[in-house]
Parts: structure tokens; C-alpha cells; sequence
């Protein structure tokens, strides 16, 4: 099994990594022996996660922050930099920093647009034509670099209340995988995203935190519960191993697209 699914040797950056679903992928990469960098805005937040998630691991264990805020262009090209110069050997990206907005129909604020569609779609697109260099300079057909973009099934799905950008967003983060999965395929680059369902994190506090609204939701979920780390880290150990799969949407919602 070690021999199938290490990753030892390898370097990933994971966006977003301070808290919620990038926890669970940087704790994944880390258990199977993979050094991890995180992102976060807040540098001093982001190296106590890291020093979090490298105990947590054990002996061993790799885990460094970079601050940045991937909504703003310097910051951005900023990190990339920064990555560049002390990752070298980077052959693994998880775009997973994102954020939502909620607002009535009629009352949605084309603020909301401009913050998802910048966060959600443009900045993963941005980071992974920054570190494109890096990652195909560690990249073998018998090894491949990977980008793992972070949808949602929101994409998928036409039930999500009160965030319009957010659903179209995320639709638009699968296209846009396919399009990297085919443009850098013949640099032994693979691009997959996954569509999670309901995880805990902030983002999805409104609706595990409240009791009433926890029940209905799981009540649509075939499996019948949240999704938990290890659910998460199981398959970013899966697709950073994998050599032959690239341009793929897993679905990781208990059912709930069903």
C-alpha cells in the first residue's frame, strides 16, 4: 500500500489551508509523507495551523504557512514568488481558498459576483499559470505534477438557497479543470476537481450549527451524514498518487447530488 499511495518526496501548496476542507487536504498530503505548505491572510493563524497539522502528523512531518490574500492580484503574485523561490520542487497545487455570499433574489448585489468569480475562479486559474513553470519542471509521466481544483456540488446542482454566484462559480471551476486537464496533459500535468457536499467548516456553519437546518439537510444526503477528514483526506491521497487520471469531477457528497 506504501509503495501504491506515498508521497513522500513530493511538495504541495494547499490555498486556504488554515481551517474547514484545506485542513483536511493538508493533513491527507501530510500523512501520506508529502511536505505541505498552507496559505491563509493571517500569517500568525496560518503558522499555528501549520505547526498544528505537522504534531498531529508526527515525527517528521513538514507543514510551513505563506500568507497571502489570493483575492488581491499583488498578493497573488506575491505568493507565487515566494513558492517559486522556497518550493522548488513543488508537484502539487490544491486550489481550495474560496468563499461564499448569501442575498435574497432581488436584493443579490453584483458585489457578491465580482468577490466569488475573483476568489473562486479567477485566482485558482492565476495561481496555477504562476506555478506553471514549477510544476512542469517536476513533472514525469510516471510521476505527474497535479493541480486539484476545490468545486462544490453546488456546481452540480440547482438547490443551493441564497448564493447565486456561488453555484455558477463553482460550475465554472469544473470547466475550467477540463480545459487545464487537456492543455497540460502533454506536460504531465493533471487536473481534476473535487465537488464536496456538506463538510463542517465556517463556511458551512449555517447550516451544521443550527439543528433544525442540520436535520433537512440530512435528511437529502443518501449516506446520511456530514462528510468527515478523512473522507477528504483518503482522496487527495488517491489523486495525488494517481498517474492516469486528469479532466475528472468527483463528487464527495454522501449521495446528496442523487
Amino acid at each position: 500500500m506504501a509503495a501504491l499511495f506515498s508521497l513522500a518526496g513530493r511538495t504541495a501548496l494547499v490555498t486556504g489551508g488554515t481551517g474547514g476542507l484545506g485542513e483536511m487536504f493538508a493533513r491527507g498530503l501530510l500523512m501520506a509523507g508529502a511536505r505541505v505548505f498552507i496559505t491563509g491572510r493571517d500569517k500568525a493563524k496560518a503558522d499555528a495551523a501549520a505547526a498544528a497539522l505537522a504534531s498531529e502528523a508526527g515525527e517528521g512531518a513538514d507543514c510551513r504557512a505563506f500568507a497571502a490574500d489570493l483575492a488581491d492580484d499583488a498578493s497573488l503574485q506575491g505568493l507565487v514568488a515566494e513558492v517559486t523561490a522556497q518550493a522548488p520542487d513543488l508537484s502539487i497545487l490544491v486550489n481550495n481558498a474560496g468563499m461564499t455570499a448569501h442575498a435574497p433574489f432581488g436584493e443579490y448585489p453584483a458585489a457578491h459576483f465580482d468577490a466569488l468569480l475573483d476568489l473562486n475562479v479567477k485566482a485558482p486559474f492565476m495561481l496555477a499559470q504562476g506555478l506553471y513553470p514549477v510544476l512542469r519542471a517536476n513533472a514525469s509521466s510516471a510521476r505527474p505534477a497535479h493541480i486539484l481544483n476545490v468545486g462544490s456540488i453546488a456546481g452540480l446542482i440547482t438547490t443551493t438557497p441564497g448564493s447565486f454566484a456561488y453555484g455558477p462559480g463553482k460550475a465554472a471551476v469544473h470547466h475550467m479543470t477540463r480545459v487545464l486537464a487537456r492543455k497540460l496533459a502533454p506536460d504531465r500535468i493533471c487536473v481534476n476537481a473535487v465537488a464536496p457536499g456538506l463538510f463542517p467548516s465556517r463556511m458551512s456553519a449555517w447550516v451544521v450549527d443550527d439543528p433544525a437546518t442540520l436535520k433537512a439537510t440530512l435528511g437529502q444526503i443518501p449516506l446520511g451524514r456530514t462528510g468527515e477528514p478523512d473522507d477528504l483526506a483518503r482522496l487527495i491521497i488517491y489523486i495525488a498518487s494517481s498517474s492516469y487520471m486528469t479532466g475528472a469531477i468527483i463528487t464527495l457528497d454522501g449521495g446528496l447530488a442523487l
